[in-house]
């Protein structure tokens, strides 16, 4: 498969005899399969009765990346024979089978690589064996494939870990020979895909981001010159965003392919153990298309409402208040020299690109500006280009443009839940005899701001809604900032711009600047080391976080308030939209996310659980633990955090964890589980008496249930709490009764100590 040398690899292709298939010998070879090729060989060579159609290879030779490991086996290697033989079967029974209708050569190649992708896939959640798949995993998938493979497979992390593992041995990607008979070296993509632990075949599946990130990688790992041309110019095309599959059809292929393989189980060596017609809603059957098309719901709302992803409250609040400081604070001082440059510009004689570098640096060397280089995300000092390999700093055609934009994209975006679309349709100027909608900023007879804005999936209309005087500010600048584009262009759009280095018009990128946005003004990264990357419709499910948060959950009509300015068609898009933000803690903004988070945290022992709860829910993942990799002790903490993770979800799906967040601790139920109903201390009653009632639930009440979940986060509480008590205690200006009340407090908080953080407490109640 390879010509020339090859470099770094970790994972060699066997070139000796395929080991013994006997579940082979029996076969007779299929008519579909070409003269050349036999069912023994490591690659399959379909052919069609249409002789006009081109002959396809499977190849069986498919990575399986284990992430407990972090390990990449292959398919044809002896550990993988029992799951060989199961592919190798069902891509038999796709033609010979009494159960498949699939009667031509590109259905089963179709097919067939599908389910190689999905052997893949299942070796990712920690499961060897299509027996073991549970209707959970089954949901997880069918919820997940329309954002492609590569989500599935967690492309585009693992790239980056194989790019660290590079760098950190002082390694390149591996290299071959163009040709066999041109030695030039160039960057062998097969053998590096094979080292991720991803099949070169599925390239296009994983997607553009996937490819880009890619070669920009070999670009910064091996330099421009063993790059083809076309490589360097996948590197250097931008990222996008949205779903890779948005149509029902393109979709229920997926649930078809679980539906194939539970049916063909009296034919297969391993069974799917439950019917996936009837698992993706309990209590319904449904076929694939049924199936593609609720799960395509919910996708829409996870791709369009934001619900895939809520940014973390450190890096959201980060951004938006250094987006605000560039609104409200740098960017009058930007709009000027912007301004100052463009006229010195048109003035200056000469057109090379260094004439140009002294125009805007005697702009520069004669600027004042109000605010220094040390206030929190200032863009000063301003160069006259950018060269990342020299400088850090911002140019000036950069800072007073796509950044000033999209700082002003931040705001709007965050403070009025608008989508992405709503946001980049808003209007400049007045309007004229060709575009007639309404200027994006109206102030009513009460002094009032509104902001009129296309309402394309719902209203399909121009409608307003109220905003803060911060997005007046920040419309404002976009207006000021396009005024010359949009007398070029003739069109009043506020996120089109004109560039120093020409005539052109660009249009504005949003989710590619919003995150240079986010890495000039140092976003905090992840806990894991890793970047947040902040789409435009993540502040739109922030805006409801929020909302939901300061209104106690939407009672007292404020949810119909959220719902009308979210401008939802019904109550009923609305509470599916939030539904899952109710019992959480409003900061991690997604309970089941959450509790993941969590107990993977417990698991990797990057939190010390305790309390009841605490020991019963770090014995629940040592369990599960077990179960998965059998005969191997309990995570040490140094695994992978991916490893840990996916233990978590295992034990959310086996026991629908519900953790209830309050300043003292978690409240933790299980909601599938076989035991006792909840038996909380604050326990409600009738119909609710499955969790906790929260208006009734105290430190005090709470200290001895067995619900109660603490960790060293909440240790603070709990010191604060016996330190207050122990100072009205001994306060010569409390009464009795209070002292009394303050008494029996330290009893809870100093036994909370000492049974949860291990510190001895010295009770003084006199």
């Amino acid at each position: 498969m390879y010509d020339g040398e090859r470099h770094n690899t970790t994972v060699q292709q066997s070139v000796e005899a395929p080991y013994a298939r006997p579940w082979l010998d029996e076969i007779d070879k299929p008519e579909w399969m070409a003269d050349e090729s036999s069912l023994y060989d490591d690659s399959w060579i379909l052919i069609d009765d249409n002789p006009s159609t081109k002959p396809r290879p499977i190849d069986w030779v498919q990575p399986l990346y284990d992430p407990i490991t972090e390990r990449v086996s292959l398919l044809t290697d002896p550990e993988n024979a029992e799951l060989l033989e199961v592919a190798q079967k069902f891509c038999i029974n796709l033609r010979n089978g009494n159960v498949s209708s699939i009667d031509s050569m590109p259905g089963q190649y179709m097919i067939t690589s599908l389910f190689l992708n999905f052997l893949a896939w299942m070796r990712l959640q920690l499961v060897s064996s299509i027996n073991d798949l549970k209707p959970s995993h089954f949901r997880r998938f069918v919820k997940q494939v329309h954002l492609g493979w590569g989500h599935l497979l967690d492309a585009e992390s693992r790239l980056e870990c194989y790019v660290s593992r590079l760098k950190q041995s002082g390694k390149t990607m591996p290299v071959r020979h163009r040709t066999s008979t041109d030695k030039k070296l160039v960057i062998d993509a097969n053998q590096a895909y094979y080292e991720i632990g991803l099949h070169p075949g599925m390239s296009k599946s994983l997607g553009h981001n996937f490819i880009t990130m890619f070669w920009r990688a070999a670009l910064e790992l091996n330099g421009v010159e063993q790059l083809e041309t076309d490589s360097r110019e996948k590197a250097e095309r931008d990222l996008v965003e949205g779903p890779s599959l948005n149509t029902t059809s393109s979709h229920k292929k997926y649930p078809a392919l679980w539906q194939r393989l539970y049916e063909m189980g009296y034919v297969m060596p391993q069974k799917l153990g439950f019917n996936p017609s009837e698992a993706f809603v309990p209590g319904e059957v449904m076929n694939p298309t049924d199936i593609s098309r609720e799960a395509m719901k919910l996708a829409a709302i996870e791709d369009c409402e934001g619900m895939t992803e809520t940014i973390p409250d450190l890096q959201a609040f980060h951004l938006i208040d250094r987006a605000i400081r560039w609104v409200l604070m740098y960017s009058e001082d930007l709009i000027r020299l912007r301004r100052e440059a463009t006229e010195a510009l048109k003035e200056r004689t000469t057109t090379y690109f260094e004439g140009r570098k002294v125009v805007i640096a005697q702009v520069l060397d004669s600027a004042k500006v109000s605010f220094s280089p040390s206030d929190p995300g200032a863009p000063w000092p301003l160069e006259t280009v950018r060269s990342p390999a020299k400088s850090e700093n911002l140019s000036l055609n950069n800072a007073s443009g796509r950044l000033l934009m999209a700082a002003c994209a931040i705001v709007i975006t965050a403070f009025t839940a608008r989508r992405r679309g709503e946001v980049l349709g808003i209007k400049g100027g007045e309007p004229t005899d060709e575009d007639k909608a309404p200027r994006a900023i109206h102030i009513d007879e009460n002094d009032e701001p509104w902001l009129w804005c296309w309402i394309e999936k719902t209203l399909q209309k121009w409608d307003r809604i109220p905003i803060p005087q911060v997005v007046v500010k920040a419309v404002e600048v976009l207006e000021e900032l396009t005024a010359e584009t949009r007398v070029k262009s003739g069109r009043r759009s506020l996120f089109e711009l004109l560039l120093f280095d020409g005539d052109e018009v660009h249009d504005f990128e949003i989710t590619k600047y919003i995150n240079e946005f986010a890495a000039f003004v140092e976003v905090p990264p992840l806990e894991d080391g890793s970047k947040w990357v902040f789409k435009s419709h993540q502040f739109r499910r922030l805006f409801s976080l929020i909302f939901m948060y300061r209104y106690n959950y939407g009672q007292h009509g404020k949810f119909e308030a959220l719902s009308y300015h979210l401008r939802h068609f019904s109550l009923e898009m609305t509470k599916r939209y939030i539904e899952e933000i109710k019992e959480s803690d409003m900061l991690k903004a997604h309970r089941e996310h959450m509790v993941t988070d969590l107990m993977s945290e417990v698991l990797r022992g990057k939190r010390k659980a305790s309390g009841p709860a605490g020991d019963d829910l770090k014995q629940q993942l040592d369990d599960m633990l077990k179960e998965v990799i059998k005969g191997t002790k309990v995570l040490s903490g140094d695994e992978s955090p991916v490893v840990a993770r996916k233990i978590a979800e295992m034990v959310m799906d086996k026991l629908q964890v519900e953790m209830v967040p309050f300043l003292w601790g978690y409240c933790v139920s299980y909601k599938n589980f076989d035991g006792e109903r909840f038996q909380g201390l604050c326990i409600k009653q009738g119909k609710e008496a499955d969790g906790p009632n929260i208006g009734r639930a105290t430190a005090k009440k709470c200290y001895g249930c067995e619900h109660l979940y603490v960790d060293e986060h909440f240790q603070p509480y709990w010191d604060t709490g016996s330190k207050q008590n122990q100072e009205c205690i001994d306060s010569p200006n409390v009464s009795d009764p209070l002292k009394d009340l303050a008494r029996k407090n330290l009893d809870v908080f100093n036994g909370g100590m000492e049974q949860y953080f291990a510190r001895s407490t010295e009770v003084t109640h006199d």
